[in-house]
């Protein structure tokens, strides 16, 4: 793979820039009422943190730092009712 570009000589190394990586992540989807919604919004706008990074920071609080499914305790307190 050339490290040319047409016209305008090499093209600068990328290697070192962007953001560090924060290891590995999985996407999560869910549809939350537009007032939760918006105040989740809100508190990671006025913490300065993304909404991922909120969002990974309140599971981790609930849940336990990057703890599997499997090392989970079931606990019915927070298990859907699907009746």
């Amino acid at each position: 793979m050339s490290n040319q570009v047409p016209g305008r000589g090499e093209r600068p190394s990328r290697r070192g820039r962007g953001r560090p990586s924060k290891g590995p992540r999985s996407p999560v989807t869910g549809l939350v009422p537009p007032d939760l919604a918006e105040a989740f919004r809100q508190e990671a706008k006025g913490s300065g943190m993304s909404q991922s990074d909120l969002l990974a920071k309140l599971l981790e609080t609930h849940y336990g730092p990057q703890t599997s499914h499997a090392e989970t305790p079931r606990r019915p307190e927070v298990m859907l009712k699907t009746a």
